[in-house]
């Protein structure tokens, strides 16, 4: 049988050695670390499950240890709009830190999800102590902002194609494994919840897809997508016409150093 003060010690070694892997706190001391351990407290939630809905208290930042969230906003009609899908070490729900009292959007967890989460309160004053916290996270939903802003002007101005083709390029960068046929992404997304990441509808974000299936930019197979030329799609959205002749097939670089961002980038 397990020694419970045995059992406490593991979790609570498991759970430090995970906050200090979180790039937030790279310049914590030993001391912040165990201060922040203690405040830090572990959660599960099943596939489908939320970890907070509108009109929740926004009391508490997250840090996703592992599995993938959706961090979406739904209208009076039923409409949702994904605002960005979270990777484990990073953070959710960080508006609570920036005095919004009741939570406007909904997490749910796209897969089985564990989390750490610290309530505002101690985690203000912790972060007091150490300013590059808050700077970091004052960028951080600063980030999130510009690039909501640049995401309801690709609504405004760009053709659904243009979105589209922006949002598999970052998913490429960021999902992308390398096989015979391309990028595989290793995230699976519906293609309603496509449709709801570049604000359009799935009959026409369907349509679309299957233009650019039919184009040769990729592969559709039930909810797996492969990306198979993901420099032809930056060239597309470069404005860079099409080759006369076709190119050899480069789809399984990575290109994270390509210069192109996208305003659908997957924060």
């Amino acid at each position: 049988m397990t020694n419970p003060t045995t059992l406490s010690r593991t979790t609570g070694d498991a759970r430090l050695a995970f906050l200090r892997r979180i790039p937030l706190f790279t310049e914590f001391q030993d001391n912040d670390f165990l201060e922040l351990e203690r405040l830090a407290h572990q959660g599960t939630i099943t596939r489908g499950g939320f970890a907070y809905v509108p009109g929740d208290p926004s009391d508490q930042v997250y840090f996703l240890r592992s599995g993938r969230v959706k961090v979406a906003r739904t209208a009076a009609g039923g409409k949702e709009w994904i605002l960005h899908l979270v990777e484990p070490c990073e953070n959710f729900g960080e508006l609570a830190l920036a005095g919004e009292d009741s939570r406007r959007n909904s997490a749910e967890a796209l897969e089985d999800v564990a989390y750490v989460s610290i309530r505002r309160e101690p985690f203000l004053a912790l972060a007091g102590r150490r300013p590059t916290v808050a700077l970091r996270m004052l960028r951080l939903v600063g980030e999130r902002r510009r690039l909501m802003e640049a995401r309801v002007e690709g609504v405004l101005f760009a053709g659904v194609r243009e979105r589209l083709l922006e949002l598999l390029l970052d998913m490429g960068r960021r999902y992308g494994v390398a096989g015979p046929e391309g990028l595989a992404l290793r995230v699976q997304l519906s293609q309603k919840e496509i449709a709801h990441l570049i604000g359009s509808t799935r009959e026409t974000t369907s349509s679309t897809l299957n233009q650019l299936r039919r184009d040769g930019l990729i592969l559709i197979q039930r909810r797996r997508l492969v990306i198979r030329n993901l420099e032809r799609i930056e060239q597309i959205l470069k404005g860079v016409p099409q080759p006369a002749a076709p190119a050899p097939a480069s789809s399984t670089r990575r290109a994270q150093d390509a210069p192109l961002r996208s305003r659908y980038q997957i924060a």
